[in-house]
């Protein structure tokens, strides 16, 4: 039993961070005021993301909502914790205060488990890419007046 659950969630957390780590590249110095890199940025995302959840979602739910008693227990917390410090990292000067550090926590949280919903109720590729496009642009909007100078 154990070896199939790591045979299941091994490939995908290995999928998981390389994704992570492509979508920092990809957004590093970007301006998400801009619409035109904004709409790029959410339909590219959306996409990736919503082919991965249609073609993996029984093994994300594992490790992201299942995993109590394996290696993986605390993989959802490790991603919050992961988002946290990349939004944290790009406030503004003027931004970093206690509050707003605290507000990082929330959003990051916020972000893992709407994505986990949205795993859990994912009807096809397209519902999902539409749902997670959308909550993306209503995601990055509402943190975007964190990063402003």
């Amino acid at each position: 039993k154990e070896a199939l659950f790591y045979s299941l969630c091994d490939p995908v957390k290995g999928r998981l961070d390389e994704l992570f780590s492509q979508f920092k590249i990809f957004e590093s110095g970007k301006n998400f005021r801009d619409e035109s890199f904004l709409n790029s940025f959410i339909s590219i995302t959306a996409k990736g993301i919503a082919s991965f959840v249609n073609e993996k979602r029984a093994s994300l739910l594992l490790i992201l909502d299942c995993s109590a008693g394996t290696r993986y227990e605390g993989y959802r917390a490790e991603v919050a914790e992961y988002l946290e410090r990349h939004f944290t990292n790009d406030l503004s000067k003027t931004q970093k205060n206690g509050e707003n550090l605290y507000v990082m926590r929330i959003i990051a949280v916020n972000l893992v488990q709407s994505i986990i919903d949205i795993i859990r109720r994912n009807k096809g590729e397209s519902w999902s890419g539409k749902i997670i496009a959308g909550y993306l642009r209503y995601h990055i909007r509402g943190i975007a007046q964190f990063f402003e100078s």
